[in-house]
């Protein structure tokens, strides 16, 4: 038996823990933190696009230039949902606390041309600066 391609969605993690939001995102498995992407395989391609134009213009945030080397979980949820935030800011002048992964992919399109485009040293800081978990206060 041939077993299909999942199409799993490159921000899973991040619409799990609510730092993002895509309406064509449906949940296979919580726990270990997968989506399947419901829209055509070019819907899912420019997801991929887009984290990997992400990915390459942050690594060296974290000291990680080898691009054989991978990146933490929590490096690649500081990339993913800060870089969508950024995004948003740049382009529409304002944060939005849970981005739309399909918008924030139309306004690049719109705006640029191509992800390649973008000018990613303007969220640089939101990526570095994201927080993944918010630190909470002991109780006294």
């Amino acid at each position: 038996m041939v077993q299909e391609k999942e199409n799993l969605c490159p921000f899973s993690k991040a619409i799990i823990g609510k730092f993002c939001q895509c309406p064509n995102a449906s949940l296979l498995e919580r726990c270990s933190g997968k989506m399947l992407c419901t829209e055509a395989e070019d819907h899912l391609q420019e997801c991929e696009s887009l984290v990997k134009v992400l990915v390459n213009n942050s690594r060296f945030i974290f000291s990680v230039t080898d691009t054989s080397l991978p990146l933490t979980h929590q490096n690649m949820m500081k990339i993913k949902c800060g870089g969508l935030m950024g995004i948003n800011r740049v382009i529409c002048s304002k944060e939005q606390i849970k981005p739309s992964v399909i918008k924030t992919k139309s306004l690049i399109k719109h705006e640029y041309g191509s992800f390649d485009k973008f000018p990613f040293g303007q969220i640089i800081r939101d990526i570095s600066t994201f927080k993944v978990r918010n630190k909470r206060k002991k109780p006294k």
